[in-house]
Order: C-alpha cells, then sequence, then structure tokens
C-alpha cells in the first residue's frame, strides 16, 4: 500500500493528492469486540497527524508522512496479530499429532488419514449439515447432524475453547493436553462405547466431534420409568437391566486395560445410552470426561456428587484413577437393584429417607464417607449375589476394590450371559472358521473395503459375531490374544492344528500388536451378505472419499491402504477402476459385491474335519 501511494505522489500535484488518499488509504484499527476492522482515513485527518501542514505542503513532505503513517500501521497490525495468537487457537498441523504406539492401529490410522484432508483444514459445515441441538453440558452442547447428501444422523459435540483454556487467554499446554486424551479416545474399539469418527478445529468455536448417534434412552430413562411400575412388572425388567449392567461393566474393564488406564471420571445412568430403541438394543458408554477440564465455578475434578468415590469427594484435588469408575458401578447395580426391590434409587451408604436418587444432601453424604459407613445391606434384601459383587466393590479404600473383569466373572453377571451359547452356536455352523480363513486371502485393499463396513454395519446384523467376541475373551480385556483364541477352538470340540490357529491370527491381526480387536475380528468374521448393506457401503465410500469430491481415485486408494494398493489398481479387467480412473458409488457397490462373492465362493456351510479345513479346496456358499 505504502508503495502505491508513493507512485501517486511522484505523478500527481499535491493540490489534487486529497481524493486519492480516500481511496487508497485503509488501516485496521482495534474494536472493543476483540474483532480489527478496515476503514479509510480522509487526506485532511491524515495530513493533520503528524504535524499542521497544510493541504498546500510539498510533495516531498507529504510523502514522508504517508509512508511514516504506512509504517506505523504495519507495526500495529504486527502487535494484533500477536494479540490474536494469544487470544485465539491455531490450527494443529496434521503433522504435529503423534499417537505413538497406537500410529500402528488401522482405527488411528483412518481417523489421521480424515483429519489431514477433513479436520486439519476444512470447516464442518463442508461435510455436515446442522440437525437439531440435542443438548447441554458443562463444557459445551452435543447436536444432530447430518452427513451431507445423504440421510444419514450423527452426534457432534462441541467443547468450547474457553473451557479448554480455563479462561479468555490461549493456554496451548491445554491444548496439547486435550488433544493427548482425545486422540485415545478416538481411537477406543470397543461394542459398548460410543463411536468416535472424526473431528473438527475451529479458531473460534472450539472442538467438534463426530460420533454415532443413539437414538435410544438414556439408563436413568429406563430405572425412572420402572421405578413407577408395579412390582411384578418391575421384577420382568431384571433380566434386561442386567443385561446392560454387563455391558457396561465390559466396556468399563476394556478401557482399564489400556497402559495407563483410561478412566471414564463420571460414570454414571445419564451417561449410558441405548443404540435405539429395539427390545435387544446395547449400551453405549458416552461423555468421556477429560482430566484438563474444570468446572469455572470450583477447582473439584468433573464429576455427579451421588457416583463419586469417597476418596473423590472428601478430597477435590486427588488424583482420579479407575477406582473411581469401579465405585460408580457399585453405585448404579445398586440404583438397578433397589429400582426393581424398591422402587426408588437408593444411594448404597444412606438409608431410605436421605439417599433418594439425585435428591442426596453434600453434608450426609461427606458424614457417610468420613465415618466411612458401611453400605445399607437392607436395600438389596432379596438378592443375596448382588450383595456379593457391592461387597468387592463398595470398599473405601481404593486398592480394595476388585477389577471390572472381576465382576464380569460373578455368577449372578454370567447367568443369562447369551454370550457362550452364541459361540457355540457359530463354531457349530462351521462358517466362523471358514469366514477367518478367507480373510486372509483377500488383497489389502478388499480387506481395508470390508473393515470399513464391519465398522459401519448395523447393529443387529452383528450380534451373534458380538457375544462369540465376548466368550472368547477370557480376560474381560476387549480384545483376544492367541492363547484365547487358541481355548476358544479347544473348548468348543474345534478339530484345527496349532499351526492352523496361529496363522488364521496372524492374518487377522491387521495391526501387527499381537492382539485381535473387536473391528478387526468384525472385519475377520461378517458373512457376505453384510457387503449388501446401503449405510454401511455409503459410509464407507464417504470415508475413502475424504474429500467428498463424490468418487474414489487413486491416489484416495493408495493413501488410504498404502503402497500395497498398487497391486490392486492395475487398468485391466480384473481391476478396482471399472471405465474410468476412479470409482462412483455404483461402481463401488459392484466392486464391494463382487468381494462379497469371493468370500461366499471360499465359504463352507458345515462343520468339517481337520484335514477339511486345511485343505485348498473351497466350495458351497453358506
Amino acid at each position: 500500500m505504502g508503495a502505491c501511494l508513493a507512485r501517486t505522489l511522484d505523478c500527481c500535484d499535491v493540490s489534487c493528492l486529497r481524493d486519492q488518499v480516500d481511496a487508497l488509504l485503509g488501516y485496521v484499527s482495534p474494536q472493543p469486540s476483540g474483532l480489527p476492522r478496515v476503514y479509510s482515513e480522509s487526506a485532511p485527518d491524515l495530513l493533520s497527524l503528524d504535524s499542521p501542514m497544510s493541504p498546500g505542503s510539498s510533495r516531498s513532505q507529504l510523502l514522508r508522512m504517508v509512508r511514516a503513517r504506512t509504517w506505523s500501521t504495519e507495526n500495529f497490525k504486527r502487535g494484533l496479530r500477536r494479540f490474536a495468537s494469544s487470544a485465539s487457537p491455531k490450527r494443529v498441523k496434521a503433522d504435529e499429532l503423534d499417537f505413538g504406539d497406537m500410529a500402528t492401529h488401522d482405527r488411528a490410522r483412518n481417523i489421521m488419514h480424515l483429519w489431514k484432508v477433513r479436520g486439519a483444514c476444512r470447516p464442518i459445515t463442508d461435510f455436515y449439515d446442522f440437525d437439531c441441538h440435542l443438548g447441554e453440558g458443562a463444557f459445551g452442547s452435543v447436536s444432530k447432524w447430518r452427513v451431507k447428501g445423504s440421510p444419514t444422523s450423527v452426534a457432534v459435540k462441541q467443547i468450547r475453547w474457553q473451557a479448554i483454556w480455563h479462561g479468555f487467554f490461549r493456554n496451548r499446554a491445554a491444548e496439547r493436553l486435550i488433544r493427548k486424551e482425545l486422540k485415545l479416545l478416538l481411537v477406543l474399539d470397543n461394542p459398548f462405547i460410543i463411536k468416535f469418527r472424526e473431528w473438527f478445529e475451529d479458531m473460534c468455536k472450539g472442538i467438534f466431534f463426530v460420533m454415532e448417534v443413539c437414538t435410544g434412552p438414556s439408563l436413568q430413562d429406563i430405572l425412572e420409568e420402572v421405578c413407577g411400575l408395579p412390582e411384578e412388572q418391575r421384577k420382568a425388567r431384571l433380566q434386561k437391566l442386567r443385561r446392560h449392567f454387563r455391558e457396561v461393566a465390559y466396556a468399563i474393564s476394556y478401557i482399564h486395560s489400556f497402559d495407563p488406564p483410561v478412566v471414564h471420571r463420571d460414570l454414571k445412568p445419564d451417561n449410558i445410552l441405548l443404540a435405539d430403541c429395539s427390545e435387544f438394543s446395547t449400551a453405549r458408554v458416552i461423555d468421556f470426561g477429560l482430566a484438563c477440564l474444570k468446572t469455572e465455578e470450583e477447582n473439584m475434578a468433573v464429576g455427579t456428587m451421588v457416583f463419586m468415590a469417597p476418596e473423590t469427594f472428601i478430597n477435590a484435588k486427588v488424583d482420579l484413577s479407575q477406582q473411581t469408575d469401579i465405585w460408580a458401578l457399585g453405585v448404579i447395580l445398586t440404583w438397578i437393584t433397589t429400582a426393581i426391590v424398591l422402587g426408588s434409587l437408593q444411594h448404597p451408604c444412606l438409608d431410605v429417607e436421605e439417599g433418594e436418587e439425585f435428591g442426596v444432601k453434600w453434608i450426609s453424604l461427606y458424614t457417610a464417607f468420613k465415618d466411612k459407613a458401611p453400605w445399607n445391606r437392607s436395600l438389596v434384601e432379596g438378592h443375596p449375589e448382588v450383595a456379593l459383587i457391592l461387597d468387592k466393590v463398595l470398599r473405601y479404600e481404593p486398592e480394595e476394590r476388585c477389577k471390572a473383569s472381576d465382576i464380569l466373572q460373578e455368577a449372578w453377571i454370567c447367568v443369562t450371559d447369551p454370550a457362550v451359547s452364541a459361540c457355540a452356536e457359530l463354531l457349530e455352523r462351521g462358517t466362523l472358521l471358514y469366514n477367518l480363513r478367507t480373510f486372509g486371502e483377500l488383497s489389502d485393499l478388499e480387506k481395508k473395503i470390508v473393515f470399513l463396513v464391519a465398522d459401519h454395519a448395523p447393529d443387529n446384523q452383528l450380534a451373534l459375531l458380538r457375544r462369540t467376541f465376548r466368550a472368547l475373551d477370557l480376560g474381560n480385556d476387549g480384545q483376544l490374544d492367541l492363547e484365547e483364541l487358541r481355548e476358544g477352538f479347544r473348548k468348543h470340540d474345534v478339530d484345527i492344528s496349532e499351526e492352523l490357529v496361529r496363522e488364521l491370527f496372524d492374518e487377522v491381526d491387521i495391526d501387527d500388536n499381537n492382539v485381535i480387536s473387536y473391528h478387526e475380528w468384525l472385519a475377520a468374521t461378517i458373512g457376505p451378505k453384510i457387503m449388501e448393506s446401503e449405510s454401511a457401503l455409503a459410509a464407507c465410500f464417504r470415508r475413502l472419499d475424504p474429500e467428498d469430491n463424490g468418487y474414489i481415485s487413486r491416489e484416495d486408494l493408495i493413501r488410504a491402504v498404502g503402497q500395497g494398493a498398487d497391486e490392486v489398481l492395475r487398468l485391466d479387467d480384473d481391476s478396482f477402476f471399472l471405465d474410468e480412473p476412479r470409482l462412483s458409488f455404483e461402481d463401488f457397490k459392484v466392486v464391494a459385491h463382487r468381494i462379497g462373492e469371493k468370500r461366499a465362493s471360499t465359504s463352507y456351510p458345515a462343520r468339517t474335519s481337520q484335514s477339511e479345513a486345511t485343505g485348498k479346496k473351497w466350495n458351497s456358499a453358506p
């Protein structure tokens, strides 16, 4: 701008500069709102800024003044940029995010791929349309959005920057801490934990998390409904409530198996949703707390008073551990039992009169915890097996509490568990073993597609596979090791050699971390019919087309699979590309159908001997 003004001064008389300066000069002025405003200074005011020179001054004098004003404006702009940097976040670059040991996790690789081309450089509104507001929390809001050009809905949680920074000004250390924890949440892989899909960062509005949307009620809603029923009808709900508690305990056991353990920090019935409203819907644990988030009013860790462990309630600054989640599980189990027995939700350490639901007084709970009052066994009268569990959970010394994996071994938890029978049914059919074997015969790109389809498959189509996975998971840590797979085959009398078990395990272990994750299991065991699911294929297509171009290019596939994709990207009749060097959605469905046919043609309908299982000939679709 200064050079432009100088050229103007060199070619014009001073007497006619006012109009041209009005048109050329603009500068940034700070506003009360913190946002810059650009406006023009009139020539007479400009001339009066530095000296009382008249409009008839010489050209050289006016030139010096304009240059001085331009230099001052540039200095002001630099200062404004420095202030803005301290008051607002900076987009983190994709290569600044380091997953460490999780970098080998296939789910982490998918998320990083999406982040590089979506969340790191484009707003969420490029890919999703706002639908409606769902709720408000201490640190942000949850709303429902729709995928652009699709009826598919997602839930989006927004966390405001002020909640992350603990104030108005930017706190880079807090940003690094929240990103560190969020990276872990985004790779959680468990059937009973909400699925995180991706995240976006807005320099003004905060962080947006995209996750699956749950259309069913919360466990809190279910418990309140049960409390309003007659006694006989309440008893009829016990089996369903026990199933949901088992699902939640399995999710908590999984996150506690991490090194270091992941802690939920705010486990309560309100943070447990059902995936949908069907009779056999499964639970989802949501709203994982973040250690770096505190309430603005008090220096207390995030949590709900009724479900706080004694050590957390009495000492607000105590470090939260997985044992705080175990105590919360004990309170939830007490609520489930008292809803059935008493028709009310009672705190285990208080009398009926003062311990009902959220009406608990702070002083009552403080006194009970301070005096280490034993939990009230009369609340679960008639349910001695529940009392045995609570004896191991509701202990005042955190190190004395049992683990979530131990809770899952209790007789009351296992009594109606369908996992064992589901595992026996699938192994009896014989298709499970053969689906595992044919998975190893797929190319890297075909495995990637099957993995993504499995990640978005309808929940009701995965019930048997989900239950079988839990039955084989003897450690209840949410993953299978080689010994657990071998023991599962042995327990159900599957005639298979040690060498073949090792071969199958290595093929399914896509991440090469010596364990089979839940979604690796699904990808390897789903049947060919799942490749016909329109919604799952559409979601898979969107993941392979992260820029939302409407087609999958060669570059998209190479980024998704790596250089190993070259072997399947030949431009011939057997390639993934049909008529053009890119795939439309219709073309992609043809590709998925081919993969389904490939697996169907090598599946086997019935249980056979070890020699048949290890043979090279495969026939007859299931």
